[in-house]
Parts: C-alpha cells; sequence; structure tokens
C-alpha cells in the first residue's frame, strides 16, 4: 500500500467517523425529543383520566338530584 492510499484511507475513515459523530448526536436529540414527548403524554393522560373521574362524579350526582338513582 502506498503512501497516498494510506493517506485517503485515513482520510475516508475520518470522515466517516464524522459523519458517525453527526448521527449520533442527531439520534441522541431525537432520544431526548421522544422522551420529553413520552413524559407529556403520560402528563396529558393523568389530567385527562381526572377530568373523567370528576366527569363521572358529576353524572351521579346529577342522576341524584333527579331522582334516578
Amino acid at each position: 500500500m502506498s503512501l497516498n492510499d494510506m493517506t485517503m484511507a485515513i482520510n475516508q475513515n475520518a470522515q466517516s467517523q464524522r459523519q458517525l459523530d453527526s448521527l449520533n448526536r442527531r439520534y441522541a436529540a431525537a432520544q431526548s425529543k421522544i422522551s420529553v414527548q413520552r413524559n407529556e403524554i403520560a402528563r396529558l393522560t393523568k389530567k385527562l383520566e381526572a377530568a373523567t373521574k370528576h366527569k363521572l362524579e358529576l353524572l351521579d350526582e346529577l342522576k341524584w338530584l333527579r331522582g334516578e338513582k
């Protein structure tokens, strides 16, 4: 292998490493975004469950006031 071939191989390897580093950074950013979204979905799900429970309690009270229960 000539010196020129070795230099080209080293340069290609360095370029590949830079591309890999860039992809790793993008992957980490995507994972972080997914984590934030997952937490937001969990928070909203809890709020929805609480609102649904409250609505059912109000419906029970309304039925009681109407004499249905």
